[in-house]
């Protein structure tokens, strides 16, 4: 049986999810929300949706729904989750679930006391590419990790009342592009760190528009990361260890990692093309959905949490 997704949101990520998903033999659009009743209804057509609401609330009551996309501006996703969780349903929640730790334990907290699915919508956790370099790293291929270096940078045009720049839709470089760095480290390692430095370039309107920070974690492993919304930079992500390394290029969108030897011989490389890669997370929460299970394994809430509380090191500073 398809899990019917109700989409709150009409904006250009629900819309990538939305198309997506039509591909998806998993899963099928019930219902879509937005603030703006004829954008719901241009969407629902567009997307064969059978509802469309001009109020989320309406769409979250709709008993055709089994589970919950949240698409809209970083501000609004833990309300918005929150309430889909009281409402019974199980929720998909585009990155960052929340912006603050707080906010993320007492969303994981009520998913569980509710006995809900709730998944950080973090696609790129469920690419093959991505999970094959994460194998490799966690059966010891190449021995302990000592460095991982990954960005996410690109040059968005300045406007204040943009999601990126304008600080009341919580923007900045951080909460768009840096959680991607963070997730895949926190991913590929294994484990949260302990200890997060780094430093910032604000914009305009006071929020970061470049991040260079480090994490250090138990195991010894240190990140180097680097996130911006007004530089762009290669995204291949570099592993390192004594014995070898891993490339995964665009780690991103990636479809193709590298293993190296100590030498910087290449031994063995994985590729899986894909048009979208969305498509691994609606099958991968689709499944769990269908099992019964109330949390990933890919995107553990603990991640979730752990990431927030980066964000809570670095813009406090």
């Amino acid at each position: 049986m398809a899990t019917r997704f109700g989409i709150l949101g009409a904006g250009g990520i629900s819309r990538r999810f939305a198309s997506v998903l039509k591909e998806c033999g998993c899963a099928e659009l019930s219902a879509v929300a937005a603030r703006d009743l004829d954008r719901a209804e241009a969407f629902a057509r567009e997307f064969g949706a059978n509802a469309a609401y001009g109020d989320y609330d309406a769409l979250l009551a709709d008993p055709a729904v089994d589970a919950v996309y949240v698409g809209l501006t970083h501000n609004l996703h833990a309300d918005l989750v929150r309430r889909a969780l009281l409402a019974g349903k199980a929720v998909l929640c585009e990155k960052p679930m929340a912006v603050c730790a707080a906010d993320a334990r007492a969303l994981a907290d009520l998913a569980r006391e509710k006995n809900l699915l709730l998944m950080e919508g973090m696609w790129t956790r469920c690419m093959p590419a991505v999970r094959r370099a994460t194998q490799w790293v966690q059966k010891g291929v190449i021995g302990p990790v000592r460095l991982l270096r990954a960005a996410f940078c690109f040059d968005a045009p300045f406007d204040p009342q943009s999601r990126l720049f304008n600080p009341d839709l919580c923007g900045g470089a951080l909460l768009d592009a840096g959680v991607y760095p963070i997730e895949f480290a926190m991913g590929v390692l294994g484990e949260h760190p302990v200890e997060t430095a780094g430093v910032q370039l604000p914009a305009e309107t006071g929020v970061d528009a470049m991040d260079l920070f480090s994490m250090r974690f138990p195991s010894g492993a240190m990140a180097e990361l680097s996130c911006s919304i007004s530089l762009a930079l290669p995204t291949d992500a570099v592993i390192l260890s004594a014995r070898g390394s891993i490339v995964v290029r665009d780690f991103l969108r990636s479809t193709r990692c590298e293993l190296y030897d100590s030498h910087g011989d290449c031994v063995a490389t994985f590729t899986e093309d894909v048009e979208d890669g969305f498509v691994y997370e609606i099958e991968h929460f689709c499944a769990l959905f269908e099992s019964g299970a109330k949390e990933s394994p890919l995107v553990p809430l603990a991640d979730t949490i752990a990431c927030a509380e980066v964000f809570d090191a670095l813009l406090r500073r």
